[in-house]
């Protein structure tokens, strides 16, 4: 803060006026900056680092200045702060203050003649943007632009995160610095990442709105070929009109993100990676120019809605969509089955990391070699897993994928074609 930029008020009237009207503000200010649930404050502590920021910005003269916070006001607005009945409009307004400030104003209960304490606490601490730092950080398809464009709006939202740590989460790895703060959306970028998509955020950004408003879009997909100078070239994936589709939902999957989708002609839904659309822009009616409408959702897809019970919206279900089809392989039957694998106890994570740990599992009584062992030399335990409810195709697809640690034991059909499809591959090897 500038103090020789700060033009006081005329008055002590007038100052006292203002600091009425913006009282709340200044004391969410404080408890944002020096409390956490470790270092609360008392009412009388929080009027004193009132009362010296104040002074401090004063610069009218170098007199003593009177206590323009005190002890009895400064307690009876922490507890219209801190929320005990929202159906009170006071508490109410209070409350929309704090939690458009970032967070909410919590009290520690006391005891006796202590005095009762008070602490902001975050809408999201340290950890929880670390986390979401670190996954935008790791995203291999946003340019290093698109990355600091994003960690630079949570530190605008968030500048006082972390209890006043906020140069350890914002500041590290030199990512963003207070004169180079990016608020301009990169719509545009260079990429660092050959071949790849540098306009990965607004392709997700448009998506997201067509999803939402319920339009079709035109979408340009690219495919990875070889180019005229013999390497690896990124092209559209066709050269006619671009694909006129119906989105539906977006998620993430092994580290890729999807889009789900079908077309007026095909109603049978599609997955295609977002980082492979080339363009992407909203489709409308060439005669009124209006947003075209999308289809209704498919019946494949309806079992995946859910009805959220507070505002009544049908949510995506992407944990069931992704365990139903873990491979995001296309439709080629809308048959569900389920797959039994015998796996070890290692190899049983393969199966919970891409189908969940809702599984049927027991010991397996198949005959093995008592030579085979674990990795620290005792006899291999083996264990059957049934995967409920997966998608046939999409069932095949891993079994063959994962062969090298999970036994496909049933159903009979399913292992007919998985072996049929190894068989041949290893003909082929043998070829070479």
């Amino acid at each position: 803060m500038n103090k020789e930029n700060i033009s006081n008020p005329a008055s002590d009237s007038e100052l006292r006026n203002l600091l009425k009207q913006h009282e709340s503000s200044l004391i969410i200010y404080l408890l944002k900056r020096l409390t956490s649930p470790e270092n609360p404050i008392s009412a009388p502590e929080l009027a004193g680092k009132l009362n010296e920021l104040i002074s401090g910005a004063d610069t009218a003269g170098s007199e003593a200045h009177p206590e323009y916070f005190n002890e009895k006001t400064t307690r009876r607005k922490l507890e219209q702060l801190n929320i005990q009945n929202e159906n009170d409009i006071r508490h109410l307004l209070n409350h929309i203050l704090t939690v458009s400030a970032g967070g909410l104003i919590q009290s520690i209960p006391t005891s006796g003649k202590k005095q009762k304490r008070y602490y902001f606490e975050p809408l999201l601490n340290s950890s929880d943007l670390n986390l979401i730092c670190g996954s935008l950080r790791s995203c291999r398809y946003l340019s290093e632009s698109e990355k600091k464009f994003l960690i630079s709006q949570l530190r605008f939202i968030y500048p006082e995160s972390g209890y006043g740590k906020e140069k350890d989460i914002w500041e590290s790895g030199g990512w963003i610095s207070a004169e180079e703060e990016q608020f301009k959306h990169p719509l545009s970028s260079s990429s660092d990442l050959p071949g790849k998509n540098p306009a990965f955020l607004k392709n997700t950004q448009l998506l997201s709105e067509a999803i939402e408003k319920k339009v079709q879009i035109e979408l340009t997909y690219g495919i990875f070929d070889l180019s005229e100078s013999g390497k690896v070239g990124f092209h559209a994936r066709r050269n006619a009109d671009p694909y006129i589709l119906n989105p539906f939902a977006l998620l993430w999957n092994d580290g890729e993100y999807y889009l789900i989708a079908n077309s007026d002609s095909n109603p049978t839904p599609w997955h295609y990676r977002v980082d492979r659309i080339i363009d992407i822009k909203i489709h409308r009616d060439p005669q009124t120019y209006e947003e075209v409408k999308r289809g209704e959702i498919p019946e494949s897809l309806k079992p995946f809605y859910e009805r959220d019970k507070e505002s009544g919206d049908l949510i995506f279900n992407e944990i069931k969509y992704a365990n139903t089809y873990p491979s995001m392989a296309i439709y080629k039957s809308k048959n569900l089955t389920n797959c039994t694998f015998e796996c070890t106890n290692w190899s049983l994570q393969i199966l919970v990391d891409n189908f969940g740990p809702d599984l049927m599992i027991k010991k397996s009584k198949l005959p093995h070699d008592p030579s085979e062992v674990d990795y620290v030399g005792r006899r291999q335990t083996f264990l059957l897993a049934t995967v409920k409810q997966v998608q046939y195709d999409n069932a095949m697809r891993f079994a063959i994928n994962n062969c090298q640690y999970l036994t496909l034991v049933s159903p009979s059909n399913m292992v007919d074609e998985v072996y049929k499809v190894l068989m041949q591959s290893a003909q082929k090897l043998r070829q070479k």
